[in-house]
């Protein structure tokens, strides 16, 4: 048997290898960039007539080196975005786990409440749509007035008739 913690580990682990390999490509553009304005740096100074001076590129500290404590925190920052960086489903996610199931002016009115921004004409309308794109979190109830998360049940228990 998988223990709930076990997977929000396993969970942990697989999203920060995605924020990894994010920032991995991001340096390479970085680095990139960097050669690029070096490259035009150099061709400026001949132009001009000075020396060209190849500045190195400062190396960055080996995550190997890092003491656990700063890398836990890195860690932890890198996971845990901000509200302002957050989608509209993972925002409704953290009204729906903080105050349970609502309507989507209800939401709509947190959204406000919470200074969270929603750009465009149609609130209600941006924020039906966050909830059905992410159908396997947010579930409708039968009188199709109020939305929450999906409840997930056990399949063993389900088993066992309870």
């Amino acid at each position: 048997m998988v223990d709930p913690e076990d997977k929000s580990i396993a969970a942990m682990i697989t999203k920060m290898e995605q924020k990894r390999a994010e920032l991995l490509t991001d340096l390479e553009k970085v680095q990139e960039w960097l050669n690029q304005l070096e490259a035009i740096l150099s061709r400026g100074k001949a132009i001009i007539g000075e020396e060209s001076t190849s500045t190195p590129t400062p190396a960055l500290p080996s995550p190997d080196n890092e003491k656990p404590d700063a890398k836990a925190g890195r860690i932890l920052r890198l996971i845990e975005k901000p509200d302002a960086e957050k989608s509209h489903a993972e925002k409704i996610k953290k009204l729906f786990e903080e105050l349970g199931g609502m309507s989507v002016p209800k939401i709509d009115a947190q959204f406000r409440e919470r200074n969270w921004p929603i750009n465009g004409k149609n609130r209600n309308q941006i924020i039906r749509n966050a909830l059905n794109r992410k159908s396997e979190w947010f579930e409708m109830s039968k009188d199709k007035k109020t939305w929450n998360l999906v409840k997930r049940v056990n399949p063993e228990i389900q088993a066992q008739g309870g």
